[in-house]
């Protein structure tokens, strides 16, 4: 990735000390900054230095000449209340902050602005592709798929949950900070961004269990606008990034062009039922579907496993059937990210 480099103009000495402390200690390969008090003294600098992305203190006492300022370089305020998001037609950083916060929002407003691309190898892609999936809604899939993504970070490694619903709650399974979301993505994502990358690498939130993700959009309408196509490349954009060694898609299965696509470039596919008889019927029967996509190419049926929950030993029922059985998960009731904690914590977890 891009060094990208930032000057800031601030009198709160406490404020750029820290940034530029905790910058300098977390994201050295990353970015660089350079903190000034004076303006003569900045512009003078932005004038023979390559400065990427320039902020300014929307204080009284500091008064921006933005004709000094040079076209290649991205302009913001760091703004004193969160309320603030523009000011005089710029975007705002709310400085008082966790600094990965500001980090993120400093990467989202250089990637709105900037013509430099971020190049992804999609030929080597990083990470094995998980997809969880089931033929009717109630079966908790998201909640199982989560719960995978946490258990795979508990063990060290560095998933991505990807929730691709129309309702999807990613923000819910694992709660986080941040203003940046899947509603910005989309909007790079429609726009043809040449910094898709950046883009969406702004948008990832990493929680403390270890999962990243991207939290849900502001609008469900925002999420319906989006083509196959476009979220094809969000995919593929995701998995090619190096550090994820496992992409987690959790998304409604209605058995269009888009989902057989998805089934097809996924490594495993993880088919929930909840054992009951009307869900197992709707199973098979979208088992006997994808037998007659996949004819004698096995692309989507060898990769599939069967998988319980919410399952009573008492009343559920188990698939006769060819594919590989995980096992049941017992109904665990509480909040979303307690149901996440207990499936994850379960000992058959680990056949996924």
């Amino acid at each position: 990735m891009l060094k990208i480099k930032v000057a800031i103009l601030s009198n709160d000495k406490v404020f750029t000390s820290k940034i530029v402390d905790s910058f300098s200690t977390n994201y050295q390969n990353n970015i660089e900054i350079s903190s000034f008090g004076s303006t003569e003294l900045i512009y003078d600098f932005l004038s023979t230095n390559r400065i990427d992305v320039f902020l300014a203190d929307d204080d009284d006492n500091i008064t921006v000449d933005f004709d000094k300022i040079p076209s290649r370089c991205t302009f913001g305020y760091l703004a004193r209340k969160k309320s603030v998001e523009s000011l005089n037609g710029y975007r705002c950083i709310f400085k008082y902050q966790k600094a990965d916060l500001i980090y993120r929002e400093i990467i989202s407003l250089f990637s709105e602005n900037s013509n430099y691309k971020l190049k992804q190898d999609h030929q080597k892609s990083a990470s094995k592709i998980i997809t969880f999936i089931s033929a009717a809604g109630g079966t908790g899939v998201s909640s199982l798929a989560a719960a995978y993504a946490k258990h795979r970070a508990g063990l060290g490694e560095n998933p991505f949950y990807l929730n691709l619903e129309t309702f999807g709650g990613a923000g819910i399974l694992f709660p986080s900070e941040g203003n940046i979301n899947m509603s910005n993505v989309i909007y790079s994502l429609k726009s043809n961004s040449i910094n898709l990358s950046l883009k969406i690498e702004s948008a990832i939130k990493k929680g403390a269990d270890g999962v990243s993700f991207i939290d849900s959009s502001d609008v469900i309408l925002d999420n319906l606008d989006l083509s196959s196509e476009e979220i094809m490349t969000l995919i593929e954009e995701i998995n090619a990034m190096p550090r994820y060694n496992k992409l987690i898609i959790d998304f409604n299965f209605r058995f269009g062009d888009l989902d057989l696509a998805i089934l097809k470039k996924s490594n495993k596919i993880i088919l929930v039922s909840d054992g009951s008889e009307i869900v197992n019927g709707k199973t098979l029967r979208l088992l006997e579907a994808l037998k007659i996509i996949d004819e004698e190419k096995n692309e989507i049926l060898g990769n599939i496993s069967i998988a319980y929950n919410k399952f009573a030993s008492k009343t559920g029922k188990k698939i006769n059937c060819d594919l590989l059985e995980l096992g049941g998960f017992p109904r665990i009731d509480g909040t979303s990210s307690l149901i996440v904690e207990h499936l994850a914590n379960q000992k058959i977890i680990e056949k996924i």
